[in-house]
């Protein structure tokens, strides 16, 4: 490299030691010293790669660049996207999956209080250790089909889609996960769906045997209404009404 960058000690010097010399030249000249001085002298690739990198090695010049700080970073790019890749919950996404879109009915609370909801997210709570469904209130279209009412929804406009009040949120706990080897299921949550099945199939046993009623009362006013004939005495086989 030359005194002429560097110090009584043989470190290279950043600075030129005269004052007034130009700094930029200073600087382009070092630089330019220390490529031709490093050009065919690149370290072998079966040196041993450090593994406690934390920033990646920075290429400038490629075609100057060491193939040991190459394999480096390719390694380190390996090493983090193998670490950083999501991995699933055991317990959180099977729980989405078996109750995400599910209705529910508490029949279990004050009969003023007793709700049809909707599980709209399965979430973790880190304070409480817990995985609780978050549902809203739904109710029943004349459709038949189950829909959160516009009381409890914030309208986002043409560009956007209705969101949930905060405060229509219900949360129920489905597990407490106290530690790895302590996870508790709330079976209580799957007697709430089963109530609400069992309330369905109630209400259409009842509107099937309403509407068959109606219908023979229907019938038998029309057959009467029909009748031109007036009734025969007792024991006559014929019966017009």
């Amino acid at each position: 490299m030359g005194k002429k960058f560097r110090d009584k000690h043989g470190k290279i010097r950043k600075w030129p030691s005269t004052k007034g010399d130009n700094k930029l030249e200073y600087i382009q000249d070092l630089v330019s010293k220390m490529i031709a001085a490093g050009v065919g002298r690149e370290a072998p690739a079966t040196s041993p790669l450090p593994k406690n990198l934390v920033r990646r090695p920075h290429t400038i010049a490629p075609q100057y660049t060491a193939a040991l700080s190459k394999q480096v970073k390719k390694e380190q790019l390996q090493r983090v996207q193998l670490q950083s890749a999501p991995k699933d919950d055991p317990v959180g996404v099977p729980l989405l999956e078996k109750y995400k879109r599910k209705v529910f009915y508490e029949y279990d609370v004050a009969k003023s209080k007793r709700r049809t909801y909707r599980v709209l997210d399965v979430r973790y709570k880190t304070k409480s250790s817990e995985w609780i469904a978050c549902s809203a209130p739904v109710e029943k279209t004349a459709a038949g089909t189950w829909k959160i009412p516009a009381v409890h929804l914030v309208d986002a406009g043409a560009s956007g889609t209705a969101v949930v009040k905060e405060k229509s949120y219900e949360y129920h706990v489905l597990v407490d996960v106290s530690g790895p080897g302590n996870v508790l299921y709330a079976d209580y949550f799957d007697l709430y769906i089963k109530a609400h099945l069992d309330r369905e199939t109630t209400r259409n046993t009842e509107s099937s045997s309403s509407s068959s009623n109606s219908s023979r009362k229907g019938k038998n006013k029309k057959r009467k209404r029909q009748c031109q004939h007036p009734c025969p005495p007792l024991g006559c086989p014929v019966v017009y009404c």
